[in-house]
């Protein structure tokens, strides 16, 4: 049990919203990679989807991506899933 939880918690690392690729960075290529993943595409990682998934609905898809892109041009400062109810 020990060492399954040591791997659990060597496998987890800060998800930051928007941030697909986890380079540090909300890019283009980011909301491109949640789109290519909401229709089907690409198959993507646990912190990766969790990073894509940034619109408080269950599920990624197209307004996940364009949220992602509208905050790497700067028309959005934070995305719904960080705004507090």
């Amino acid at each position: 049990a020990l060492d399954n939880a040591r791997k659990t918690m060597t496998n987890l690392r800060t998800v930051v919203y928007g941030d697909v690729d986890e380079n540090s960075s909300v890019n283009a290529k980011d909301a491109l990679l949640a789109l290519k993943y909401s229709v089907g595409k690409i198959s993507l990682f646990t912190n990766p989807k969790l990073a894509a998934e940034v619109d408080r609905v269950l599920g990624i898809n197209a307004k996940d991506a364009l949220l992602i892109l509208k905050y790497a041009v700067g028309k959005i400062q934070e995305f719904p899933v960080e705004i507090a109810r």
